[in-house]
């Protein structure tokens, strides 16, 4: 299971004695995220953990994409792109002297060739499917039905992935280790271009996000993967930070004393989290293999859940899930005698489309004064001004704010045999006075029906229900839709 890196990150600076609601400086902000990343790349290889694995289907080619542009002389190996047709469960290679227009299907015989022989490796990292880090099992089945332990196929590293010796079908399954994640604290920025490899932090929803595609898009999208946070190491993570940041960070020489006994305690309590849980492993019968690459073996498998290639390819074009309703909250102290007060965010946002909810705490004076917070005077992603009817007569004055996201944009899964579909709003409208753009989307069957939108029959501040041309014949296609906010009557 997974955790966002916001839990880590914000344990780390409650343990340096920092509010994460607080303007936290970058020099801190870098040297924990610095000191986290080190932590998670000298023990993820280390880990026995079964959380670290997935054991999926994969082709020996990448899986043939309708939106994806394939090249009769690719940018990798300079060779016709190749592919893996699920329809017919076929191998393809563009031919001749021409790309192929944008979603060509690899049965036209005018731009594709099916390849008779098809060498058995596998990329590490095939589109818009996760990367593999090391792969400790390949098997020609699904290797959960065939009991446990099953004995897999034999396999090596090699420079275009890994190889496979003697596999008896079109597709295999693989059991392996994910790739050690990298994390970040640097928020998306809108109109920036990506390109795979590049990672973002998303404020929204407090995880790590690497890119996959060049893309422009705020994550969570098909174009991005969340770079894990294991909740086993969550413990192991957070201490460790701690110890590595006080040593490096040590004050005076009475201070450093001090701190490098802080950093002892918390390096003996990362070892304890780690230590107990693999002891709880051990309880529960399970037994850790040491994979060394290099040599051509099978591995009984010990996995868990099997994901087929279906089931990967419809959750990359699913939409993502709605951000949190409240982003942001926190609880910030006013200037006696200032009319107004300054809050900045601890986590920048991606833009400043959003909402505040705020009011005013004194919970300590005898007769406080009646203050409430009034207009904005500056709205940003990183903070905001906002003026008050009074001025506080003492220190005990707090403002208390919750910022909520403007969701504006969204995909709706269409029900099969169903002529409508009913979409409501994570975060309701100021009022029905909105415009809508919809379309009908169906990236995964080889033959989707021609679906369009027509009438709104039914529009609130909170959604709306739109008329379909025909009935969806299967759960694969998606309304999605952008609402333009108008005007407050």
């Amino acid at each position: 299971m997974s955790v966002p890196f916001k839990t880590v990150y914000d344990g780390v600076l409650r343990d340096l004695g920092v509010d994460p609601l607080t303007d936290i400086g970058q020099e801190t902000a870098r040297s924990v995220v610095s000191f986290i990343n080190q932590r998670i790349d000298y023990i993820w290889p280390l880990a026995p953990f079964p959380e670290l694995t997935l054991t999926q289907e994969r082709g020996f080619r990448q899986v043939w994409n309708e939106n994806r542009q394939y090249r009769h002389i690719s940018e990798e190996e300079g060779l016709p792109d190749e592919v893996l047709y699920l329809a017919d469960d076929t191998y393809y290679a563009v031919k001749g002297q021409f790309d192929p227009p944008a979603g060509t299907v690899p049965t036209n015989t005018a731009y594709w060739l099916p390849l008779e022989h098809v060498e058995p490796y596998i990329s590490l990292t095939q589109p818009h499917l996760r990367a593999i880090g090391t792969v400790l099992g390949i098997y020609n089945t699904d290797p959960s039905l065939n009991g446990c332990c099953t004995k897999g196929l034999y396999f090596r590293p090699s420079q275009r992935g890994v190889r496979v010796c003697d596999p008896h079908n079109a597709r295999v399954f693989v059991w392996y280790q994910q790739p050690i994640p990298e994390y970040t604290i640097v928020p998306f920025i809108p109109d920036k271009k990506y390109v795979p490899g590049n990672r973002v932090y998303q404020p929204l929803d407090g995880r790590v996000y690497r890119a996959v595609e060049e893309t422009n898009q705020l994550p969570p999208t098909i174009d991005w993967v969340e770079e894990l946070v294991p909740q086993v190491l969550v413990g192991y993570l957070t201490a460790g930070a701690y110890a590595d940041y006080l040593k490096a960070n040590r004050g005076p020489a009475a201070e450093a004393q001090v701190q490098l006994a802080r950093a002892v305690v918390a390096e003996t309590e990362a070892e304890r989290r780690y230590q107990s849980a693999v002891d709880q492993l051990g309880i529960q019968g399970y037994k850790a293999r040491r994979i060394w690459p290099g040599n051509c073996f099978g591995t009984p498998w010990m996995g868990d859940r099997v994901e087929t290639l279906l089931e990967q390819i419809a959750a990359a074009i699913a939409p993502p899930p709605p951000p949190p309703s409240i982003v942001l909250s926190g609880r910030t102290q006013l200037v006696p005698g200032q009319g107004y007060i300054e809050v900045i965010l601890g986590t920048p946002l991606p833009d400043n489309n959003w909402s505040l909810e705020a009011s005013v705490e004194n919970t300590i004076d005898a007769a406080p004064l009646n203050i409430w917070p009034g207009i904005l005077t500056s709205k940003t992603a990183t903070g905001f001004t906002m003026q008050l009817n009074g001025w506080a007569n003492s220190v005990n004055y707090y403002l208390r704010w919750a910022i909520t996201p403007v969701t504006t944009v969204g995909a709706t899964q269409l029900v099969s045999g169903q002529s409508y579909v009913e979409v409501f709003f994570p975060v309701g409208q100021p009022n029905s006075n909105w415009s809508l753009e919809a379309s009908v989307q169906n990236t995964v069957d080889p033959t989707p029906l021609n679906i369009r939108p027509g009438i709104v029959t039914r529009k609130t501040p909170g959604g709306f229900r739109i008329e379909l041309n025909g009935l969806p014949d299967s759960n694969n296609y998606y309304l999605h839709w952008v609402i333009t906010p108008g005007p407050t009557i």
